[in-house]
């Protein structure tokens, strides 16, 4: 009889202290998480029914390990979906003393080729101008984007993408460049990576160019403004 008393005792402690520590030892693969989370909770939940049926009180460790798989399925799940919807592409962009002009064009030209857009778009890459500031210096390129066809080969109007790249005049030369983009009409800022494109945003560019020159309305100049304006050396 005391074995058997010792048999339903002992396997709440030990067990569900297992658990947990197999939690912080698995959870590396966001897959593997949820279904190693989904076994042990499966485990604890036994545990737990057992003691109740025996009227045996559960102990913080049981409780704790309930808790802890929980929060794993929880955020497993959500690893799991954002990985999936949310690994967008990038590049290697030069680093700082790897950098030019031209290197920087032909890098962007690189990176907007991992954008899922359709082939009818074409586009043209422009060197705007260079922005020094105390430590660091801004490199500014313009892709203007255009959807020519047979009965309009001169489309109406185009769509901006303004990229730079910033370059520390103070790190070390083996360090990576900082890029980022926006575009016209829009101050949110995108970095390489981090940002999913969509060619939505560049549809409903055209789409409000084309609207406005239908109303009347003149569009000269260029949406956004992205060089510094420098005051004229004093005489």
């Amino acid at each position: 009889m005391g074995e058997e008393e010792s048999e339903e005792i002992m396997p709440i402690h030990s067990e569900s202290s297992k658990i947990i520590n197999d939690i912080e030892n698995n959870g590396e693969k966001h897959v593997e998480k949820i279904e190693f989370a989904v076994q042990s909770k499966e485990s604890v939940e036994d545990i737990m029914s057992s003691a109740v049926n025996n009227n045996i009180e559960l102990d913080e460790y049981a409780k704790d390990a309930h808790r802890e798989i929980d929060q794993l399925l929880s955020s497993s799940m959500e690893n799991l979906i954002n990985s999936k919807y949310n690994d967008t592409p990038n590049i290697t962009w030069p680093t700082i003393g790897e950098f030019n002009i031209q290197k920087g064009k032909e890098k962007i030209e690189e990176y907007i080729k991992t954008w899922q857009i359709g082939e009818n778009w074409l586009y043209w890459i422009d060197y705007l101008c260079e922005d020094i500031f105390a430590y660091s210096k801004r490199y500014r390129y313009k892709v203007q984007w255009s959807v020519p066809t047979r009965r309009k080969p001169i489309p109406r109007a185009t769509a901006s993408v303004y990229f730079t790249v910033n370059i520390s005049s103070v790190k070390p030369q083996h360090f990576p460049s900082n890029v980022f983009y926006i575009f016209e009409t829009s101050k949110l800022v995108h970095i390489p990576g981090k940002s999913r494109f969509r060619e939505k945003w560049l549809k409903d560019i055209i789409e409000s160019k084309v609207l406005l020159m239908e109303t009347g309305v003149s569009l000269n100049g260029n949406y956004t403004k992205v060089c510094r304006v420098r005051s004229p050396p004093p005489s």
